[in-house]
């Protein structure tokens, strides 16, 4: 959070709420506070460390830090490259591209952080062979943006994709949910990393994944295995049918899928 900026109320805003609730409850067990709907008024430098003002609606207080690590995001760096010369079209600084990145003038392709889609490595990665099936002369097909995992690297580590609850239903989607805790996952209990669950976003008519949101130690490790299943319009039922090894982390997702019908076998939801 940069001087003068104020954070959101969540820890993660594009996360789903149970997720970034208990991330924020994860760090307060390290020992590490975390303060958001607030804002930095200043930075003072006092005997070699740092003095931090803080602003909230309801208060404001200052207080002492060692080092102070600033990431305000990231900006396009799309400046003096040529671009007005040649006549892309960009906006913000971003350039505008169609769905196979292809910019405004044929011929001109942008990829990655630039063209302001999902500002993530692995999708810079997927743009680049779009683009350069089309440039040549292949049919490929366009990525979707939905599909593509967001990973957290901290501990416990967050992944996902898709829609989070909160956004199928503003969407007016009818949806289910299928949870399952690690605390219930032999290898989580052997490993002695039981934080975190996997939450799974079902069409409630189609059965079909929507979105899948995870929360544990190697939880950027299990996301690929959801974003195949999307990609193959996979349903619960199909993912709660695939036999999964035991004893594994990737069991809670197997679990989590029958936990839509009610069937997950380590946990009780009973009265």
């Amino acid at each position: 959070m940069s001087a003068g900026e104020r954070s959101g109320s969540s820890l993660l805003p594009k996360e789903d709420e149970e997720v970034s609730e208990l991330l924020k409850r994860a760090f307060l067990k390290q020992k590490i506070e975390v303060k958001t709907s607030c804002k930095i008024e200043g930075i003072k430098k006092e005997n070699g460390a740092y003095r931090v003002e803080l602003a909230s609606k309801t208060k404001k207080e200052a207080l002492p830090f060692e080092k102070i690590l600033m990431a305000a995001g990231r900006s396009p760096n799309s400046e003096n490259i040529g671009l007005e010369e040649t006549g892309v079209k960009v906006e913000r600084g971003f350039i505008q591209v169609d769905p196979l990145m292809q910019t405004s003038v044929p011929g001109i392709y942008a990829i990655g952080d630039v063209a302001g889609k999902a500002l993530l490595a692995h999708t810079a990665m997927a743009e680049a062979m779009v683009a350069v099936e089309k440039i040549s002369g292949e049919d490929p097909s366009p990525i979707d943006y939905l599909s593509v995992p967001n990973c957290t690297y901290c501990h416990p580590q967050v992944a996902s994709i898709g829609y989070t609850e909160k956004a199928a239903l503003e969407k007016g989607l009818k949806i289910r949910i299928g949870k399952f805790p690690y605390k219930a996952n032999g290898k989580a209990i052997a490993t002695g990393e039981t934080e975190g669950f996997v939450k799974l976003v079902i069409d409630a008519e189609t059965e079909e994944l929507l979105g899948a949101h995870l929360i544990s130690a190697d939880a950027t490790e299990h996301i690929a295995e959801l974003t195949l299943a999307k990609r193959l319009e996979s349903t619960a039922g199909e993912i709660a049918r695939s036999i999964h090894p035991h004893p594994t982390l990737s069991e809670a997702i197997m679990e989590a899928a029958e936990d839509v019908f009610g069937k997950a076998i380590h946990i009780w939801k009973g009265k």
